[in-house]
This record gives structure tokens, C-alpha cells and sequence, in this order.
């Protein structure tokens, strides 16, 4: 009987030993079953073939001008709301000064021109994450990016045709204004400035806010299971 146990016993590790299992062996979970490391902001790419390491290049410079852009984009929204209009209501006159400056600088159009690179390139990601991964649109992480992206399409929509519509010609009307005699067509033309420059006010809180919301989706995206 004892016998035919050790046989029995032996047959079963060879059996094992065949499988790749070690008899006796504790085996420790991998990386791969980690939840923090089974979701990945880029498909992996094998470098192998030509045309793949072009996608992962691809991928890389895309990344980098999403983040930089994007970073620009929404800190230089934040610093407008935060500390920029505070500061023009409170010198008065002397904030024309700073925002012809601004003007002359060509800050309302690179800034629109920044902020288009940062959604086109977070799309073209996107497109190539969703033609990876199969079912992929379906996950959480895809609909909070996708959700993101959204909010991100809309602040500049606001910000390009609301906020910067209105400031600029608020500014042309406040000109054109201060060279006018004073009289009721002169009041009612200022007043029609102050109009307008509460609505760009307005339009540039809801893009931060929009921004906002981009920016934590996009952070937390991965990370929802």
C-alpha cells in the first residue's frame, strides 16, 4: 500500500511539473491583477514592427502636447477668474493699460489656439485607445474621460465665443466711448460696456468650472473600476 502511495504521489508531481506548477510552491499574485495596474492611459505597443513603433512615437508626442497644452490652458483660466479680473476692478482706468497690453501680445489668440490643440490631440488619444481595447467605450474610464473631453469641448466654446467675443469688444466700445462728449449717448454706451463685460465675467467662471471638471475626470479616469 505504501507503495502505490509514493506512485501516486509521484504521477501527481509529474503531472504538475509538466503544467509548470511547482508542488509545494506558494505562488504570489502578479502585477497583472492589481486594479491599479490593469488599466492603462495608452495601449501597449509591441516595437517589434515598424509601423508600431510609429504609433507608440505617436502616442508619446501626443501625450506630451495634451498635458503641456492643457496645463497651460486651464492655469491661465484660473489665474484670469482668480487674480486677473479682481485686480482690473480694482485699479479702475489703469486696467486698460495692462489689457491693451494683453491684447497687444496676442493673448486672445494663442490662448483659443492652445486650448483647440489640447482637445484635438485629447480626441486623437482617444480614438486610438477606443480602436485598441476592445469594449473598451463601455468601461468607466472611458466615460469619465469621455465625459472630460465634453466639458473641456464646451469651455471652449464659451470661452471662444462668449467670453473673448465679449471682452474684446467691450474694450473697442470703452474706446470709442472715452472719445465721445459726455451725454446720454456717451452713458448709455459705457453701460452697454459694463453689459458686456459682465457676460465675459460670467463666461469666464463657467469655462473655469468646466475646466475644472475636466481636470479631475481626467486624473481619476484610470483609477475607476
Amino acid at each position: 500500500m505504501e507503495g502505490r502511495s509514493g506512485g501516486c504521489v509521484r504521477e501527481v508531481a509529474d503531472v504538475a511539473r509538466a503544467a509548470g506548477i511547482g508542488v509545494g510552491q506558494r505562488h504570489s499574485p502578479t502585477r497583472s491583477h492589481d486594479p491599479l495596474h490593469s488599466f492603462h492611459p495608452l495601449p501597449k505597443v509591441r516595437h517589434s514592427h515598424p509601423q508600431n513603433r510609429r504609433l507608440h512615437v505617436t502616442l508619446i508626442i501626443l501625450r506630451i502636447l495634451h498635458i503641456v497644452t492643457g496645463v497651460f490652458w486651464a492655469g491661465a483660466v484660473f489665474f484670469i477668474v482668480s487674480f486677473l479680473l479682481p485686480t482690473f476692478k480694482t485699479v479702475g482706468p489703469d486696467a486698460g493699460k495692462v489689457f491693451a497690453e494683453l491684447r497687444r501680445r496676442n493673448m486672445f489668440t494663442w490662448l483659443p489656439s492652445i486650448a483647440l490643440v489640447t482637445i484635438l490631440t485629447g480626441l486623437w488619444m482617444y480614438m486610438i485607445r477606443m480602436g485598441s481595447v476592445t469594449n473598451w467605450a463601455s468601461t468607466r474610464e472611458a466615460m469619465a474621460l469621455g465625459g472630460g473631453a465634453a466639458a473641456a469641448i464646451l469651455a471652449f466654446l464659451i470661452g471662444t465665443f462668449v467670453m473673448r467675443t465679449n471682452t474684446l469688444k467691450a474694450a473697442d466700445e470703452a474706446v470709442a466711448a472715452m472719445q465721445m462728449a459726455p451725454g446720454a449717448e456717451k452713458d448709455a454706451r459705457m453701460a452697454a460696456v459694463q453689459a458686456m463685460r459682465a457676460r465675459a465675467g460670467m463666461a469666464a467662471r463657467i469655462v473655469a468650472t468646466l475646466l475644472l471638471i475636466a481636470v479631475v475626470t481626467m486624473a481619476i479616469a484610470r483609477y475607476l473600476v
